[in-house]
């Protein structure tokens, strides 16, 4: 498993924005590229999917921005990665929780990465934007 830089900058930015009082103002797009150096263009992209998603609110204009719109925590990691990554698992047959591996029965690592899969989804989900607040 390894967790993307859209999935990190996407915490990182919600962590930056609730130490600044995320949820009592808008903040411009510029000033977050500026604290967080992490370019415009990139972070434009992971604001839009997290507000696309219900994670943060956006307000067009010329006072417009993102704010946070909820309290710090209530905002889980493991909600946040699997907005921006493509997948948590540790192996490939466990990517579709929907639908087994074919060979789940006769793979001897099968069980394994079951429960690893179980402990990373139990740990981001125990794990909150709270905890990352260095404030």
């Amino acid at each position: 498993m390894l967790i993307s830089a859209k999935g990190t900058y996407a915490i990182r930015v919600i962590t930056d924005m609730a130490e600044h009082g995320g949820m009592d103002s808008y903040v411009s797009i510029s000033l977050l590229s500026e604290r967080l150096q992490i370019s415009r263009k990139y972070l434009e992209s992971i604001m839009t999917l997290l507000s696309k998603n219900g994670v943060i609110d956006v307000c067009r204009g010329k006072n417009g921005g993102y704010k946070l719109n909820r309290k710090p925590e209530e905002y889980r990691l493991i909600d946040i990665l699997q907005i921006t990554e493509d997948t948590l698992a540790p192996v490939a047959c466990l990517k579709d929780i929907n639908r087994e591996c074919a060979n789940c029965n006769s793979c001897p690592g099968y069980t394994t990465w079951k429960e690893l899969n179980g402990l990373i989804n139990d740990y981001f989900g125990s794990k909150t934007i709270k905890d990352l607040m260095c404030n």
